[in-house]
């Protein structure tokens, strides 16, 4: 439990300081999904402009649940596209 709590608040952190998200995995991603971007907005139920700026990066801090939503769309866990590669 110890470590959700401070991967919450970690994941939090990084959204205040506007770094959250890594366009280029989640285009990776999303490439292999197979989904295009009308589709993902389509299931989401998010506008397809708000989904074509965060794919294209000129939205590089989405609201945690707009992440969540996309990641649940193309079947890949939020904390791959959150958390840095070691």
């Amino acid at each position: 439990m110890f470590f959700i709590d401070n991967l919450k608040l970690i994941l939090y952190n990084k959204q205040k300081e506007g770094d959250l998200l890594n366009t280029r995995k989640l285009n990776e991603f999303k490439k292999n999904s197979g989904l295009t971007n009308a589709k993902i907005a389509e299931i989401t139920g998010i506008t397809l402009s708000n989904i074509d700026k965060i794919t294209s990066g000129n939205n590089t801090n989405p609201k945690l649940d707009t992440i969540q939503a996309i990641c649940k769309a193309i079947a890949v866990s939020y904390t791959h596209l959150t958390l840095p590669t070691i």
